[in-house]
């Protein structure tokens, strides 16, 4: 067998030099600029202004984790310049997605003379234009979607619009746009706030390709080094890698968007952009804790949900937080491997029902929806993921369309390819070589191992056989959540699909292989 570096290589499709090129220490000067770009520019001309004259300037962000950091972002940059900027993170259950008319006049009477939308705006027609008319100047930084019309902001920052992407098939998040305008603003590049843009690259599942993976790795390796106490203070984890990041520190800042009614989501903005450390505890305990609730009344739908055998899809209404649809939707996707709609009744209006759709291969989810057009209130996403509203009256009828659609568009079943693993690579050494290819994320995802040909008799236990557990030796061992003693009674040899985990017991670094299934699954 090769070496396992060539084997990962062949896994990516790099060549050396490639490799050397995406492994190489990362910089700050491989990071774009947008000095020069003409919006970008004005913006930042604009804000010096504003910090010049001591202007009363609002920051209008949105409540994912992109909007709440991209947000933080700003408010930090202006207060290093000596402008305390107002900010507001709005509801999802009372503003919804971005600016809209009514908070568009309650910031026009309020006397603010410029609004920077931060992760929303471009597609904020009429609000802009109020706002111009009542003398209110508005800028805007955001990575969406935009029509044939853009607003009349005074600037626009726009990945498409400044040259970041040549076309929509490469995005960079509103944080990392935040980043790069806060480097313009204070002339040089912040560490801490080079993270946060990191986390948000992470958190709108931004390719990790180019100038994406560049400041993932320099946040990693920032890190490293000098961990910010805003994130570690998020996870129990001792070490924060993207894996850390992506499945404990952003679940929790998202969770506040999805759990709270009215605007509690604008305390994680107090959070990381003042770094109080006299506060800093009572502020994270409160996020584990929204974040807390979030998991179990998550776990708890899911035990209410019952699919019948057969079924070409999962279309349901809820008794829940319309926050909870998306997250509901992607466990039964997966638990079912179905394509699956949940929707639960709209805060403001209940006679309007709020969907999230989940899909994988071979079901789009765009096209969906676009079929079914005609029931939809409102409607948009990706290819995986999407968003819908519709009348209550007219489930029903939904329901039925969209399960004689999914019949007809079931999910491409995709063969594991898995790269070849020997037992006895279960290693620190291995796992060294694996990590030399991170960060990964989408667009570079984890390599997956096949180890084949393993005798059964060698395998441990947990004490109630539910779980694979088998030590290999030097801190190392193989582990499963999903296969246990009854998966393999039947089997002499089998081929087992993992990938390398870093574990921690009592602060003390160990290495996992992760069953993620057997060759017979």
């Amino acid at each position: 067998m090769e070496p396992l570096k060539e084997r990962l290589l062949e896994y990516y499709s790099w060549d050396e030099e490639e490799f050397a090129e995406n492994t190489r220490e990362p910089s700050f000067l491989r990071l774009p600029s947008l000095e020069g770009d003409q919006g970008a520019m004005l913006l930042v001309r604009r804000l010096l202004l504003a910090v010049k004259n001591k202007e009363k300037v609002l920051i209008y962000g949105d409540y994912d984790t992109d909007g709440i950091l991209a947000t933080s972002i700003m408010v930090r940059s202006l207060l290093l310049l000596g402008l305390k900027a107002s900010y507001f993170i709005p509801s999802r259950y009372r503003d919804g997605y971005g600016l809209n008319l009514e908070n568009a006049k309650k910031i026009a009477s309020g006397g603010y003379s410029l609004v920077l939308c931060v992760d929303n705006g471009v597609s904020c027609l009429e609000p802009v234009r109020y706002l111009k008319e009542k003398g209110v100047d508005t800028l805007i930084i955001d990575h969406h979607e935009f029509g044939k019309e853009l607003p009349e902001a005074i600037a626009i920052v726009h990945p498409l619009l400044c040259g970041l992407a040549k076309d929509a098939s490469f995005n960079v998040s509103a944080g990392f746009l935040s980043y790069l305008v806060s480097a313009l603003l204070l002339k040089k590049n912040d560490p801490y706030l080079m993270v946060l843009a990191a986390v948000t690259t992470l958190s709108d599942l931004m390719p990790l390709v180019g100038c994406n993976r560049e400041i993932v790795r320099l946040a990693l390796m920032a890190l490293e080094k000098s961990p910010a106490p805003e994130l570690s203070a998020l996870t129990d984890s001792p070490k924060i890698d993207e894996r850390t990041l992506s499945m404990s520190i952003i679940p929790t800042i998202n969770a506040l968007g999805r759990m709270e009614k009215e605007y509690k989501a604008r305390r994680a903005v107090a959070y990381f952009s003042y770094r109080e450390a006299d506060n800093r505890d009572a502020y994270a305990s409160w996020m584990k804790d929204v974040n807390q609730s979030r998991k179990e009344r998550t776990k708890a739908l899911v035990k209410t949900v019952s699919v019948t055998p057969g079924a070409s899809g999962i279309c349901l209404e809820v008794d829940a937080l319309e926050g909870l649809n998306g997250l509901l939707a992607n466990r039964l996707m997966k638990a079912y491997r179905l394509p699956t709609c949940v929707f639960s009744s709209a805060e403001k209006d209940p006679s309007v029902l709020v969907g999230s759709l989940r899909s994988e291969k071979g079901f789009s989810v765009l096209d969906c929806l676009q079929e079914l057009s005609p029931y939809c209130l409102t409607s948009g996403g990706h290819d995986r993921a999407g968003g819908l509203s519709i009348r209550k009256e007219d489930f029903s009828s939904f329901r039925k369309a969209f399960l004689s659609y999914c019949a007809l568009h079931p999910f491409v079943e995709e063969k594991k390819q898995g790269i070849p693993l020997l037992l006895s690579e279960c290693n620190e050494e291995s796992y060294a070589e694996i990590r030399r290819f991170a960060p990964f994320g989408e667009g570079h995802p984890e390599p997956l191992f096949v180890l084949t040909n393993l005798s059964t008799d060698s395998f441990q236990y947990s004490k109630d056989g539910k779980y694979l557990i088998s030590p290999l030796g030097y801190g190392v061992k193989m582990v499963s959540f999903s296969l246990g003693k009854k998966d393999f009674a039947q089997k002499e040899k089998t081929s087992l699909y993992a990938r390398f985990r870093r574990s921690y017991f009592r602060n003390k670094a160990g290495l996992d292989i992760e069953v993620a299934a057997s060759s017979n699954d």
